[in-house]
């Protein structure tokens, strides 16, 4: 390279200095520069050993000494050197003939400023060796620096713009044109600087004519185009100047030349602004038409790939919206764990592509990303993209093992160009796509990438999100029907449990009012008591379930909570809860608004805890007093205490405290959290304090007040009496001792009583029997008690037949099924005895 260089110097520089008139060593006609500078642009300062070589021998080989021939070739290559740099670094460097401001830098810095250094130190050196007169400094100096600025703006751009990389395919396109432009360029400069003209004209200022056919190269072909143009028409204006042809060839031959050079530099700095001028525009005009088909291409895609869940069909359907606009062919590949792959083929609506795309998923050979090594695989592996900007036989070969399928993908297809992007969402590769180009003349570029980037990263979203929410939909309906299942669980186990619970309780109640003797009197007592334990324990297991749901439905009315703290104490004592500890009470009447069962069961939970984790002897006391306006209802015990790190997760559901493998304390690890929740839903407050292990514990619940009601009523208790009116009275139940015991109450309580062990049964002893009053209970054999209820209701005269509900069934929406089905009650077993005799007296 710095041979060629050395040699293209020498035998320029030769040409030029055959023109020398003012001095051996300065022409007018300085072609070098332009070879000079031009090499040390495109291959930057390293190229001035060759450039000084040049230099020195054509000098040496000229006029002067070896010491001039050495001080000219070190202001020549520094002339190249520091021109070439002031143009990188203020000018945009090799692409300075890109843009009109660039153009007018390049002139200046390159073209003016930077020849200086040739022509003073060139002319200086030759001055001080007496090969040139000091008085004739300036005219040597003129000549000399004028050829230097021809050569750099004349010669510069047509080397810097042809090293650049090209496409010929756009002077193929328009050979005519450029034919055209050709011959007009030379015809017309030959007119004007060939002597072709009349004697009259020869002479006169007609240059103008060449301006149409340069400003034309400008305009409809570029800076290229347009450079090669000036050359053409410089050295016809040059060779015609020499030959006394022309507007300029009217004074001596030097002048003359300086004439002719300062034209053509000025022709060439006007053409090569116009080329910027108009290049630039067109490029930003293709540019905003590439912006505006990309950026509907990308809408079109999200379009597609947002419009469905499932991104076979979206990605399927792709293609249409890339090509052909950005593409030929495209197909998205995603990894699988196993290493395996799945080929994604576009759905194409050209039947001859969609053959070919079958053909090629036909023949695809399996592939292993985590093993395997292909463009498409190491692009999964490395997650970077690969661009193959031209596709030879050669590449393909090596990237295609497979001889079979590389045939199809020649024959077939005949990429050019590919791109394969990477799927990457989240920060983890699920695959690749692919873009093929197979049109010539379109050849992927650096650009290209990151747009394919841009669509494969929407592809990766859309995929990632589809199998997101199919996830997400799966984990709903698993979460679904786990939730169905445990509500059935739940309302099954309290059916199941309420109803032998039921037959005791009635059992417990009938015995009461016959039976005699203290042994038997306890046996009762304890039978009772037992059986409202496992009530409540049932009734705790249903509240798991509220507490989570949120269905829990308080019965709010005025009640006293030392009445309630009074009765948990006499229920806890009774059980034997409290019989081991010491009990103090300091209880003053406050009232509130709420349900006195629920309350009731804050209050009991919470002595059970302090007596369950309270040693024997150990004391338990209970505090109700009226403070800032609120109940407060204070809980102490001297028990084990609770730990500074469980002291925070206390009403957490399922937390409690280590437990020895016996499991004196007992219970579920739900009290606790039942008894926060329904706090909250009274609008209250509740905390808990310790101070360390065997320091005890101190639960302090807070319910807003209400002012004490004037005048209380009491509620019924008696379970039978003299003043209740007779009824008939029709027990639907398939449990043979639940029915029978019931039976037993009510008839000892007065009244007429009907049986029926399912629904056909108490559909005939309805129309039989003619009740007042039918209870009727849901979980029947056969036909259930809602559509039991139903047909009643359908049938002619039981407007005023009263139907109750008995069943183990007491979520709020078993109790809307009750209602919709003509139900007048909805009694949840077991059946307070009580509020059964209630309901039947009533009118």
């Amino acid at each position: 390279m710095q041979a060629a260089l050395t040699a293209a110097y020498f035998c320029s520089g030769k040409i030029g200095l055959a023109y020398a008139v003012v001095q051996a060593n300065a022409t007018a006609i300085w072609p070098p520069t332009g070879i000079g500078m031009a090499a040390a642009m495109a291959l930057g300062p390293r190229v001035w050993p060759a450039v000084f070589v040049g230099a020195f021998l054509v000098n040496v080989t000229t006029a002067g000494t070896v010491l001039t021939s050495l001080g000219i070739a070190a202001g020549n290559s520094f002339e190249a050197v520091v021109g070439a740099a002031l143009v990188r670094r203020f000018a945009g460097g090799v692409e300075c003939f890109s843009r009109p401001a660039d153009v007018f830098r390049f002139a200046v810095l390159a073209g003016l400023a930077s020849t200086t250094i040739s022509a003073t130190v060139g002319v200086t050196t030759l001055a001080l060796a007496g090969y040139a007169a000091w008085a004739a400094y300036g005219s040597i100096w003129l000549t000399w620096w004028l050829g230097d600025v021809a050569g750099a703006l004349v010669i510069t751009p047509l080397l810097v713009l042809w090293s650049r990389p090209f496409r010929l395919s756009a002077l193929r396109d328009r050979v005519i044109e450029t034919v055209i432009l050709t011959a007009t360029v030379i015809a017309v400069s030959a007119v004007v600087f060939g002597g072709m003209l009349p004697s009259g004209l020869a002479h006169q200022p007609i240059a103008f004519l060449c301006i149409p056919p340069l400003v034309w190269s400008a305009v409809r072909f570029g800076p290229r185009e347009a450079a090669t143009a000036i050359v053409l028409f410089a050295g016809i204006a040059v060779a015609g100047t020499l030959h006394g042809f022309g507007p300029f060839a009217v004074v001596a031959p030097n002048e003359s030349l300086l004439l002719v050079q300062g034209f053509v530099a000025t022709m060439a700095v006007m053409v090569q602004v116009v080329a910027a001028l108009v290049w630039e525009r067109q490029r930003g005009e293709r540019a905003l038409q590439r912006s505006e088909a990309r950026a509907n291409v990308l809408a079109e895609a999200s379009r597609l790939l947002g419009g469905s869940l499932d991104y076979d069909e979206a990605l399927a359907d792709l293609s249409g919206a890339l090509v052909p606009d950005f593409t030929d062919w495209c197909v998205v590949h995603l990894a699988r764990r196993d290493g395996t792959m799945r080929r994604v083929s576009p759905r194409e609506g050209d039947p001859e592509r969609q053959a070919v795309t079958e053909a090629l998923a036909r023949v695809a050979p399996p592939a292993n990303w985590q093993t395997g090594s292909n463009p498409i695989l190491d692009t999964i592996k490395a997650g970077r993209s690969v661009l193959v900007s031209r596709v030879t036989d050669d590449w393909l070969a090596t990237a295609v093992a497979d001889e079979r399928y590389r045939r199809v993908v020649v024959e077939r297809m005949g990429p050019r160009s590919l791109v394969v992007a990477p799927l990457t969402a989240r920060g983890v590769t699920i695959g690749a796509m692919t873009f093929v180009s197979t049109r010539p003349g379109r050849e992927y570029m650096p650009d290209d990438v990151t747009f394919a980037e841009d669509i494969a990263g929407r592809v990766a979203l859309a995929i990632d999100n589809a199998r997101l929410f199919r996830k997400v939909q799966q984990a709903g309906a698993d979460a679904e029907q786990a939730s169905e299942a445990k509500d059935e669980f739940l309302a099954m186990l309290a059916h199941e449990l309420r109803t032998p619970l039921g037959a005791i309780t009635t059992a417990t109640a009938l015995l009461a009012n016959q039976a005699d003797g203290s042994v038997g009197l306890r046996a009762r007592e304890t039978i009772k008591r037992q059986a409202e334990r496992l009530a409540r324990l049932t009734d705790d297991l249903l509240d798991v379930a509220r507490v989570t749901s949120g269905t829990i439905v308080l019965a709010r009315q005025p009640v006293n909570v030392a009445d309630i703290v009074e009765r948990c104490v006499r229920l806890l004592d009774g059980v034997g809860k409290l019989a081991h500890h010491r009990l103090e009470l300091d209880v003053d009447p406050v009232w509130v608004e709420g349900d006195a069962a629920r309350l009731e069961q804050v209050i009991c939970n919470l002595l059970e805890n302090s007596a369950k984790y309270t040693p024997e002897n150990g004391l338990v006391s209970v505090r109700v007093t009226d403070e800032d306006g609120s109940a407060v209802i204070e809980v102490r015990d001297t028990g084990i205490g609770i730990a500074p790190e469980l002291l925070p997760h206390v009403f957490d559901m399922f937390r409690q405290g280590a437990r020895d493998l016996d499991r004196r304390q007992g219970g579920l690890g739900i009290g606790l959290t039942l008894v926060r929740r329904l706090v909250e839903l009274h609008g209250g407050t509740i905390d808990v304090q310790s101070a360390g292990m065997d320091q005890g514990s101190v639960f302090t619940v807070r319910i807003p007040r209400i002012a004490s009601p004037a005048d209380s009523v009491p509620a019924a208790s008696a379970v039978a009496g003299s003043g209740i009116m007779r009824r008939r009275v029709l027990i639907v139940e398939d449990n043979a001792d639940a029915r029978d015991m019931l039976r037993y109450m009510l008839e000892a309580g007065g009244q007429d009583v009907a049986e029926a062990a399912d629904g056909h049964e108490a559909l005939r002893a309805v129309r039989e029997f003619r009740p007042d009053i039918a209870l009727i209970d849901i979980g029947l054999p056969g036909m259930d008690g809602f559509e039991v209820a139903r047909l009643i209701r359908a049938g002619a005269g039981t407007a005023r037949l009263r139907l109750i509900a008995l069943t183990g069934y007491g979520q709020p929406t078993d109790r809307q099924r009750a209602r919709d089905a003509g139900f007048d009650e909805h009694l949840v077993k077991p059946v307070d005895p009580t509020r059964l005799l209630d309901l039947i007296a009533g009118e």
